[in-house]
């Protein structure tokens, strides 16, 4: 097939349109569950669930496509100027600088985007204790958290070209391998580790009508640009593919896949834990029987001190065992006379 110019040449291609465009966030899909918190919570560990199609930003007004500066020893203008010293440029092809990406919504009554971004946060367990706990329970971090709550972001260029064929235009695309009625998505642009460096929910003003627009600037560690393969009737003038895919294999991540650390990797659980006792040993004693962590710790009053089992517990310089409260101490049943509290002066 010609390629010609659409200016000039009926190809059966028009030229991409911005106003062709699809945006999806899987983050978007997420809305309260059924239930409350507790055994009834029907949900995820803030009680969300995904509603299935709500990651499409229908609301979405406009949104840049990702954009590539390549790096380099180069004063920019000065290219051109080195002359014979241009042998000594160093291009920086492995870390290209990815260019931030300025999204609008237009903020909907329902599906609510302020409260969508909001929950987001939420899910950090940015000032929600109730959060902040189940989060240290499935051993999350609020970075993953917040990088596995959005998920992937997605920006698809569309084109119509079999939406409006008519008659004998569309049963060619149609023996091209076209569906008609269908918007074709030339480019697929996925982010990676995409997360929002600033939201700006907007502005009210008594003087005007316009919308509440939110605006988002994305930053993310890798994209990928999946492109589709364009046919004719001898064969394929391009084929589908996907550029970037093996960002992994040169150090690349992909947060919104990595498995989280098992729950009863007791270890990681205490280092995440907040306001927690002293040693592994008394935070395991004080978790629920049936959790995996769950250790009864040993009585530690025999002879009226304490036996050498207890040598992992922490001490002081005289020899005293170190606990967070006296609470604490009633639990492992010391005496008096073999502790101290950590906040005593007496704990160096």
């Amino acid at each position: 097939m010609a390629k010609g110019g659409f200016w000039t040449a009926n190809t059966g291609f028009e030229p991409k349109a911005q106003f062709r465009f699809k945006v999806e966030i899987d983050g978007l899909a997420f809305e309260d569950a059924p239930g409350t918190v507790g055994e009834s919570n029907q949900g995820d560990y803030a009680n969300d669930q995904k509603v299935p199609g709500e990651q499409i930003a229908w609301y979405a007004k406009s949104v840049d496509k990702p954009g590539i500066e390549i790096l380099s020893n180069v004063t920019e203008g000065d290219y051109f100027t080195l002359g014979a010293a241009n042998s000594t440029i160093d291009i920086n092809l492995a870390q290209p600088k990815l260019k931030p990406i300025t999204m609008t919504l237009v903020d909907p009554t329902y599906p609510n985007v302020t409260r969508k971004l909001l929950r987001w946060i939420r899910r950090t367990g940015y000032n929600d204790s109730q959060v902040a706990a189940a989060l240290n329970t499935i051993n999350r971090s609020a970075q993953d958290a917040l990088l596995k709550t959005i998920g992937h972001v997605r920006i698809y260029q569309l084109d119509n070209t079999a939406r409006s064929a008519r008659g004998a235009e569309l049963a060619r695309l149609r023996e091209l391998g076209f569906e008609p009625n269908e918007d074709l998505s030339l480019e697929v642009w996925t982010l990676y580790n995409a997360y929002p460096s600033t939201i700006d929910f907007g502005k009210l003003d008594y003087s005007s009508s316009d919308l509440v627009e939110i605006q988002i600037t994305w930053v993310y560690s890798n994209f990928t640009c999946e492109m589709i393969k364009l046919p004719d009737g001898t064969g394929d003038i391009e084929q589908a593919f996907t550029y970037f895919k093996d960002f992994a294999d040169f150090g690349g991540f992909d947060i919104a896949e990595k498995p989280d650390v098992a729950k009863n990797n007791c270890q990681a659980r205490y280092d995440r834990a907040g306001n927690k006792p002293t040693s592994l040993e008394l935070w395991k004693s004080g978790l629920p029987e049936d959790d995996p962590c769950y250790e009864q710790l040993p009585d530690l009053t025999g002879g009226g001190g304490p036996p050498p089992n207890a040598d992992n517990l922490p001490r002081n310089k005289d020899g005293l065992i170190i606990v967070g409260s006296v609470e604490e101490a009633e639990r492992l049943k010391l005496a008096a006379s073999t502790f101290v509290v950590k906040s005593s002066k007496n704990n160096l």
